[in-house]
């Protein structure tokens, strides 16, 4: 488990849920060159080239327009939703607060991320770098495995974006921040896709 962990992992109100007509339902269309992938071992890199593209197609949606993701105080913060999750994990880790971090996780992910924020110098990057964050929304979701993935974009200054996914899982407590499909093969295509290409009509990721 690495900090990318936390950080996708990862006016004071709750994100306006009903705000944005969403574009579905239906399904979204991943695409992403072979060389992209983490996983260079698995199913979808298997004889192909680097420059070849992976495909996968999942359950989703995108939002138009895209959902904006507000901070929210914890007294306020609440789990009903995936979106209204992602305000909360946001807004926790912006402050830095390690039981409010924590909270937003699911049970079984979060001995992992406890001992993370045991290291300082790993809690002070994660702080840091949600602290560049200047907006952050939602542009869609998907579905794998039965979890929620949020195409989370982060816009940090000087004009710099970037759209990570970020799974959410239901709980007893709500909507939690979960690891469970990290190492996943389709996961690792989306997340391909998100990180280093646009939307085409339905279709994610740079490879054509």
């Amino acid at each position: 488990m690495t900090l990318r962990v936390l950080i996708a992992l990862a006016g004071m109100a709750l994100l306006p849920v009903s705000a944005a007509p969403a574009q579905g339902p239906g399904r979204l269309t991943f695409r992403a060159r072979v060389s992209e992938l983490g996983l260079q071992t698995g199913s979808y890199a298997k004889s192909k080239r680097p420059d070849d593209c992976a495909e996968v197609a999942l359950p989703g949606r995108l939002n138009q327009p895209p959902l904006s993701v507000a901070l929210v105080d914890r007294k306020t913060a609440d789990w009903s939703t995936p979106e209204r999750a992602m305000a909360s994990i946001r807004s926790a880790n912006t402050a830095g607060d390690a039981a409010w971090i924590l909270e937003n996780f699911s049970p079984d992910a979060q001995a992992g991320v406890r001992s993370l924020l045991a290291e300082p110098a790993t809690a002070q990057r994660n702080r840091d770098y949600y602290k560049t964050i200047q907006k952050l929304e939602i542009t869609g979701s998907v579905e794998l495995r039965g979890y929620t993935l949020l195409l989370s974009r982060e816009e940090r200054g000087g004009g710099e974006a970037r759209v990570v996914p970020v799974t959410v899982g239901k709980t007893a407590e709500g909507r939690k921040q979960a690891n469970a499909v990290s190492a996943d093969e389709t996961f690792d295509v989306v997340s391909a896709a998100v990180r280093w290409g646009g939307i085409r009509a339905g279709t994610l990721g740079a490879c054509t």
